[in-house]
C-alpha cells in the first residue's frame, strides 16, 4: 500500500529491512504495547465451511501473500494482496482465502476490512478471489495511491494505534497440500517518519551537508537519539563527517543528524551515499524494544566544474573602402555550476581601425576590454567588433577571455584579406526564338582583379515587351561576392508580348565604385493557323454517310511544329472512317500532321453516321506548339427512314376442328422516322371462320369483317425506334371448320410504303 503522506514513495528507493535485536534479554517481563487494552478479545468462529476437495489440475494449488515484511507509520492503514494460483502458477479466481491475525503478548493491530466485506471479528475474516482487474479506491483525488487487484486475487486492510508487530496468516483451505496452504506476512507499526535528503548538485571542491530530520508521525514532533549512518558508495574520492568513507550521528533534540562530505580534490563525477535510520533499542521495567533498522535508501551528489569556451568569426575577405565585423562569441560550457569573473579583452592588429562596438567596449589604445563578471549555466554572450581596413593584406585578429580569477583562459583568432577587385560582365541570348518560347538570358560576372570583389549586384532592366514568368520587368539577384579569377553565372527567362526584335542590357555594380554593362539582342517570331471545314453534303438520310473536309494552313512567319487537329465527333453521330491517319477514341477524331512551314497548308477528311434525325454541328480545332488554336465547322441536317417489320404467329398450332386458334400480328417500325396511315388486311383460309379481334395494342381502331377477310382501320401514326414506341399488336381469333396445312395471311400498307405492301403468311395444322 502506497502511503499518502509520501514516507514511501517509490522515488525515494526506500528499502525497508527486519529487526535486528539488541539487549533486550535481560528485560524482566514484558508489558502490553502502549495504547492497546491488555485483554484477549475472544474469537468467533467463522462459518462452517463446506468439506475442501482433494486438489485437481488446474485448481488451486499454492498461496502467497504480498509484501511479506514492511513498515508503516502507526495509525495508517495497509493493503495485503494474496494471490491463490494452480501447478502452473496461474492465478486461480472463486478460491477462499481465510485473513488470521496471530495474536501474542506482544502483538499488535486490527483486520479493518476485506474484499467482500465478510469480517467476522478484528482477528479473523475471510473473501475470495476474484476472475478480473479490480481497483482499491483510497477514496482521494490522487489516483496513484489506489491498489491495483488481479484475477486469482484477494485482498485485505489492517491497521494498529500502537507501534509492535502484526503477523499476518492467509489460509487457503480449498488446497490440499499442507506446506502450500498458508502464507505469513510480517507488518511492523512504528511511529516514525523522516524527511529524506534529495539528489543534489554542487561545485567541485565546495562541501555539501546532508541532512535527515525523523519525526513522530502522530504529532510530527521530533526523535532524538535515532542513529543515522552515512556511507560513501562511489565515485570522486572524498570523505564524511571527520574523514572517513562512513559516519554515524545522532538526531538532536531538532530530529535532525548532518554530516558534511568533502571531496578529497576538486574533481567532477557523481558520489553515490547509502543512508540508513536505525531506531535505538529501548529498555525499562516495562518495555522492552530492540535496535531496528526502519529505512535505507541512496542519495546522490553531482560534482560539476565550471568550463570556458570563445569564438571567433570574421569575413575571409573584405573589400579596401567598406566597413566589416568581427564577431566573438563567450560561454559557460557547464550545464550546472556558474562561471565567475569572466573578463573578454580583444587587441585589434594593425592594418584596421576601430569603428564601434556591440555591446560597447572600453576603449584603451587598440585594445578593447569587456568586464563580463558572473555568467550562468550553459550561458553565451556575443560581442560584435566594426573596423574599417586601411590597407591591402591579410589582417590577424585575436580575443581572449579569461575567468575564475584567471585559472581559466582561452583565445580564438579570425583572419580578413583585404582586396580592391576588378570586374567584368557578359550577357549572352538566342538569336531567335518562337513567341512562347521563354527568351533564356545568361549572363556572367568575372572577377578580373586580384582580390575579392564584394557586394556585387546585377540588376537587368527588361525593355518594353518583355516580362518574367511572375510579370515583373525588372530582376535583380541577390549580392555575392567573387574571389580573384572566379565567375558567376546567372540565368533567368523572359517573354515576349509581341513578335519583333528585342535588345536587352543588364547592368553590374558593386562595392568600392565597380561597374559594368552588356546586351543582347533576340528576335521573336511567331506561327498563325487558319483552319477551314466543310461538310460536302448538308442534307443526308439516316444512316447515310456525311462527308467533312478539313484544311489546315499557316500563314505566320515562322514554323509551326506538332500540329494536329482535334474533330469533336457530335453526340449521336457515330466514326466511319478519316483519311491521312486520322484516328478515333470513340469521341474525337485526331490527324497528327507534324510541322507546317509558313504558307504551307494541309488537307484531310472525315466520315460519320448516324440513325438519328436531327441536326449536327462538327467543330474541329486545329492546334500546334505555340500557335494560337485554329476552331472552324459545319452543319449536316439528317432526315429520318421508315423500315416496317410484319410478324405473324400462332398460338395453338396444332389444334383439332372446332377448336380456335389465336393469330398474333405485330407490326414494329425499325426506322428513324415515323409511318403514317398503317393498315392492316387479313384473309382466314377457307377451313376456318372468324371468330372475334383485339386492338387495344393497336391504337384501339376497329375492324370490318366481309366473309374470310378482315379489314382494320388505319393506325394514324407510327414511331421510329428512337421512341420505344415503335410497335403495334393485332389478335385475331377464328374456329377451324376443316382439316388441312392452312395459310393464315395478312397484308400491311402504309403512307410511307410506296413501293408496295408488305405480306406474310402463317401455316396452321388441323386436325
Amino acid at each position: 500500500m502506497k502511503r499518502r503522506d509520501g514516507l514511501f514513495a517509490a522515488a525515494a528507493g526506500l528499502v525497508l529491512a527486519a529487526s535486528v535485536l539488541s539487549g533486550c534479554a535481560a528485560c524482566p517481563g514484558v508489558k502490553a504495547d502502549p495504547g492497546r487494552p491488555a485483554v484477549v478479545i475472544p474469537h468467533v468462529a467463522p462459518p462452517v465451511a463446506p468439506p475442501v476437495a482433494p486438489a485437481v489440475v488446474g485448481g488451486p494449488y499454492s498461496i502467497d501473500i504480498t509484501p511479506g515484511t514492511d513498515v508503516n507509520p502507526v495509525r495508517t492503514q495497509h493493503v495485503m494482496l494474496a494471490t491463490v494460483r494452480d501447478q502452473s502458477g496461474n492465478p486461480v479466481s472463486g478460491a477462499k482465502v481465510e485473513w488470521i491475525l496471530a495474536r501474542g503478548p506482544r502483538a499488535v493491530g486490527d483486520i479493518v476490512d476485506v474484499e467482500g466485506g465478510r469480517k467476522v471479528d478484528n482477528t479473523y475474516a475471510d473473501s475470495v478471489t476474484g476472475s478480473g482487474n479490480r481497483v482499491l479506491d483510497m477514496g482521494t483525488a490522487d489516483a496513484s495511491d489506489d491498489v491495483q487487484v488481479g484475477p486469482g486475487q484477494t485482498w485485505c486492510v489492517i491497521t494498529s494505534t500502537a507501534e509492535g508487530t502484526s503477523n499476518v496468516i492467509a489460509y487457503a483451505p480449498q488446497i490440499a497440500n499442507w506446506s502450500t496452504h498458508k502464507a505469513f506476512a510480517e507488518k511492523n507499526w512504528m511511529d516514525v517518519t523522516w524527511d529524506w535528503p534529495a539528489d543534489a548538485t554542487n561545485r567541485v571542491g565546495t562541501p555539501h551537508t546532508f541532512n535527515v530530520r525523523v519525526l513522530r508521525y502522530s504529532d510530527s514532533t521530533p526523535y532524538a537519539g535515532y542513529r543515522v549512518n552515512y556511507k560513501l558508495l562511489s565515485g570522486p574520492a572524498g570523505s564524511l563527517g571527520s574523514g572517513g568513507q562512513m559516519a554515524s550521528v545522532t538526531t538532536g533534540a531538532d530530529g535532525i543528524a548532518s554530516v558534511v562530505l568533502n571531496q578529497s580534490a576538486p574533481q567532477v563525477g557523481t558520489n553515490e551515499v547509502e543512508i540508513s535510520i536505525v531506531r535505538p533499542a529501548k529498555k525499562d521495567e516495562c518495555e522492552c524494544w530492540p535496535e531496528k533498522l526502519i529505512a535505507t535508501g541512496v542519495v546522490r551528489k553531482h560534482w560539476v566544474a565550471p568550463d570556458l569556451g570563445i569564438t571567433k568569426t570574421a569575413p575571409a575577405t573584405a573589400m579596401l573602402c567598406e566597413t566589416f565585423s568581427y564577431n566573438i562569441g563567450v560561454s559557460s560550457l557547464a550545464s550546472d555550476v556558474e562561471l565567475r569573473d569572466v573578463v573578454l579583452t580583444d587587441p585589434l592588429p594593425e592594418g584596421v581601425d576601430y569603428v564601434s562596438s556591440s555591446p560597447a567596449a572600453n576603449v584603451s589604445g587598440r585594445t578593447l576590454t569587456w568586464n563580463i563578471g558572473t555568467m550562468a549555466p550553459s550561458a553565451t554572450q556575443n560581442f560584435t567588433v566594426t573596423v574599417k581596413p586601411n590597407r591591402k593584406g591579410m589582417t590577424h585578429n585575436c580575443a581572449k577571455v579569461t575567468a575564475e580569477g584567471g585559472r581559466l583562459s582561452k583565445d580564438a583568432c579570425a583572419d580578413t584579406n583585404v582586396i580592391a577587385p576588378a570586374v567584368k560582365i557578359e550577357k549572352y541570348a538566342p538569336a531567335e526564338v518562337m513567341i512562347c518560347d521563354p527568351i533564356t538570358y545568361r549572363i556572367v560576372v568575372r572577377n578580373t582583379g586580384d582580390g575579392m570583389a564584394g557586394d556585387l549586384r546585377v540588376v537587368d532592366q527588361l525593355p518594353a515587351g518583355l516580362t518574367t514568368a511572375s510579370g515583373d520587368t525588372r530582376v535583380e539577384f541577390p549580392a555575392f561576392t567573387l574571389g580573384a579569377g572566379e565567375s558567376r553565372e546567372f540565368t533567368f527567362d523572359a517573354k515576349a508580348s509581341a513578335p519583333g526584335s528585342y535588345t536587352n542590357t543588364a547592368s553590374l555594380k558593386g562595392a568600392c565604385e565597380l561597374s559594368d554593362q552588356a546586351s543582347a539582342t533576340t528576335r521573336v517570331k511567331a506561327c498563325a493557323l487558319t483552319l477551314v471545314k466543310k461538310a460536302r453534303m448538308r442534307d443526308v438520310k439516316t444512316g447515310l454517310r456525311s462527308i467533312f473536309d478539313l484544311t489546315v494552313s499557316n500563314a505566320g512567319d515562322a514554323e509551326a511544329k506538332d500540329v494536329y487537329v482535334e474533330d469533336q465527333i457530335p453526340a449521336g453521330m457515330t466514326f466511319v472512317k478519316a483519311s491521312n491517319g486520322g484516328t478515333s477514341n470513340g469521341s474525337t477524331v485526331v490527324w497528327n500532321i507534324g510541322s507546317l512551314a509558313p504558307g504551307a497548308s494541309t488537307s484531310v477528311t472525315v466520315e460519320m453516321v448516324t440513325d438519328t434525325i436531327g441536326t449536327y454541328k462538327n467543330t474541329a480545332t486545329a492546334r500546334a506548339y505555340c500557335c494560337k488554336d485554329a476552331t472552324a465547322g459545319d452543319v449536316v441536317e439528317y432526315s429520318g427512314v421508315v423500315a416496317i417489320l410484319l410478324e405473324v404467329i400462332d398460338v395453338n398450332d396444332p389444334i383439332y376442328v372446332g377448336d380456335q386458334e389465336t393469330y398474333v400480328i405485330t407490326v414494329t417500325n425499325q426506322g428513324s422516322a415515323d409511318d403514317r396511315n398503317v393498315r392492316v388486311t387479313v384473309t382466314l383460309p377457307a377451313e376456318q371462320k372468324f371468330t372475334s379481334y383485339d386492338t387495344s395494342k393497336a391504337a384501339n381502331v376497329k375492324g370490318s369483317v366481309s366473309g374470310q377477310v378482315v379489314r382494320f382501320d388505319p393506325v394514324p401514326a407510327l414511331p421510329g425506334k428512337q421512341t420505344g414506341m415503335n410497335v403495334i399488336e393485332y389478335r385475331v381469333v377464328c374456329e377451324a371448320t376443316g382439316k388441312g396445312d392452312v395459310r393464315f395471311a395478312v397484308k400491311l400498307e402504309s403512307d410511307m410504303l410506296t413501293g408496295g405492301s408488305v405480306d406474310e403468311t402463317e401455316s396452321t395444322h388441323q386436325y
